[in-house]
């Protein structure tokens, strides 16, 4: 699906940093097709032709694209993740955490349509991407679960802005000791400071069906989720 929209900027002081860097980039991706500036600055409009993944961004890598923020609730015990991640196909399975991130590669990223993210059978390396806030004054600990147990690797990246906060390897072709909690699915701890946004990467290769089912946790709504599970296991298995 293609968008096209006209989109105008009024003059905020800026123009010149905006001209010469994000302008550049635009024209780089391939999203920016003509420009008009005035000669005042005072105004400038383009068309985009594309969908609209790359946005302007003066600061971190991870901001070159629309990433979706989901800011928790305090007051949720968890989310479905599916449609709040864009993500991004590699086909040769050589990018890295900085390719996927560059400037370059910021045109490739696609928003995901499903509820569960599916690729079907592949051999593409897929990325995706969201963004969490804690708006709380409080620290808080949460658990990213994906509960599809047959996917060879996963590769989680947690970042603020362009630093790596932590960064896990699992899957069914990997050691079931690198699980950092002892899980029949994967499941990623996430700690979050008072206020803090934390940036999710993951990249997902597997043989056989390519299928992301992502939830968000809190940690202790995680605990009574598990414990009900296996109380459900014990009374239908015996």
């Amino acid at each position: 699906m293609s968008l096209e929209a006209d989109v105008g900027f009024s003059y905020c002081g800026q123009i010149s940093t905006i001209r010469n860097i994000s302008l550049y980039r635009l024209r780089r991706s391939g999203v920016l097709t003509g420009v008009w500036l005035s000669e005042s600055g005072m105004f400038f409009t383009y068309r985009v032709v594309k969908l609209l993944f790359v946005v302007f961004s003066l600061f971190t890598t991870t901001e070159l694209f629309a990433v979706e923020r989901v800011v928790l609730d305090p007051a949720l015990n968890g989310y479905s993740l599916g449609r709040q991640f864009v993500f991004l196909e590699d086909k040769t399975g050589r990018l890295d955490r900085r390719d996927v991130l560059s400037t370059a590669n910021a045109h490739r990223w696609r928003p995901v349509v499903q509820d569960i993210p599916s690729f079907g059978f592949t051999e593409s390396a897929y990325w995706l991407i969201i963004q969490l806030e804690n708006v709380s004054p409080e620290r808080a600990d949460w658990r990213l679960e994906v509960s599809y147990p047959s996917l060879d690797e996963i590769r989680l990246f947690l970042l603020s802005g362009e630093s790596v906060i932590v960064e896990y390897l699992v899957g069914d072709g990997q050691p079931y000791s690198s699980r950092t909690i002892d899980n029949r699915n994967f499941i990623f701890p996430i700690h979050f400071g008072a206020g803090q946004r934390i940036s999710v990467l993951l990249r997902v290769k597997t043989l056989g069906a390519m299928q992301l089912p992502i939830a968000l946790w809190e940690a202790s709504a995680f605990r009574i989720k598990e414990q009900h599970s296996l109380l459900f296991q014990g009374v239908f298995y015996g």
